[in-house]
């Protein structure tokens, strides 16, 4: 996997998918089973932490203003299969 002119920052792993975000402020986020990038791309600012879920297969970050974002992926299979859900 190459995140160009990217490093990671911070780091989330289940046995489901994995998730980086990166100097660019992008989360990107791969598929655990067969490395297949699920989503990229997704600019968020600020964010201190990841948190993941393989059974409810949801995401959350949180940012240093307190604020939470939680995604869900409908599909570990598909690409772009990321919504955010709050």
């Amino acid at each position: 996997m190459s995140l160009p002119d990217q490093n990671c920052i911070l780091a989330c792993a289940n046995m489901s998918f994995y998730a980086f975000y990166t100097t660019k402020s992008q989360l990107v986020i791969f598929n655990s089973h067969t490395t297949q990038l699920i989503k990229s791309g997704v600019v968020l600012r600020d964010i201190c932490m990841l948190a993941a879920n393989a059974k409810g297969m949801r995401l959350a970050t949180l940012t240093t203003r307190g604020q939470i974002q939680c995604f869900k992926l409908k599909d570990r299979q598909a690409l772009d299969s990321c919504t955010l859900l709050y």
